[in-house]
């Protein structure tokens, strides 16, 4: 940033994932009286905000001083995350958020039963933030004997790639997606899919690994 120039992607897919993170996002980042700053746009209001980037040192004090003070009134996740959004930024903060609140004393107390995480609004800023997959079928089988689709979306471009597939298991899939949407588009940063076993097996989570690909999933689904 002093030198005024961005990395090349070559360069910068040997960084850990929070740079990379800044990486894709470098057209947002400004520096303002020696403060840097992520410039974010309310998809609502149209209306452009400056989100300070925390450094590691004074995380946890920001999320205390959001959280844990009489005034700030201890909420859940959800809206510990919204709040801290219009002025604050870092990587993974939903997260950090999230194990901070999770082990507050004065929020476990107060729970007198046991009860289910809520959902947390998750927000992406940026192509390659997040990426979601999940694959169709069996659908009736091609002249190239393909019965299955699998399908890759950026949940900020909401641009979707979709590859025939002769069946769904964990290999055919992990393959599709290095060779076919990695070497296209670039290393995502999130990876979401279903509880399927050929995204939960050991290869694909391997493949996540190496590529350090944060992996989520969905909750499973509990009837009442």
């Amino acid at each position: 940033m002093d030198a005024g120039e961005i990395p090349d992607r070559d360069e910068c897919a040997s960084f850990s994932p929070a740079v990379r993170h800044y990486w894709l996002n470098w057209s947002n980042i400004v520096r303002i009286g020696g403060v840097i700053y992520q410039k974010w746009r309310e998809v609502k209001s149209e209306q452009d905000h400056l989100q300070l980037l925390v450094p590691a040192v004074i995380k946890k004090e920001i999320i205390s001083s959001c959280h844990d003070t009489a005034y700030s009134g201890h909420f859940g996740i959800k809206k510990s995350v919204q709040k801290m959004k219009k002025y604050f930024t870092w990587y993974q903060m939903t997260k950090d958020v999230r194990i901070h609140i999770e082990n507050c004393v004065i929020c476990t107390k107060s729970k007198n039963r046991k009860s289910k995480t809520g959902l947390v609004d998750y927000r992406v800023g940026y192509p390659l933030d997040r990426v979601s997959i999940d694959v169709i079928g069996p659908l009736p089988q091609t002249q190239r004997r393909n019965k299955y689709l699998l399908v890759i979306g950026d949940n900020f471009t909401r641009w979707m790639e979709v590859y025939p597939l002769p069946h769904q298991k964990a290999d055919i899939v992990a393959h599709k997606f290095v060779m076919e949407f990695i070497t296209r588009f670039g290393i995502p940063l999130e990876l979401h899919s279903d509880q399927g076993s050929n995204f939960q097996s050991e290869l694909f989570n391997a493949v996540c690994g190496i590529l350090e690909i944060t992996k989520t999933r969905t909750t499973p689904y509990h009837p009442a």
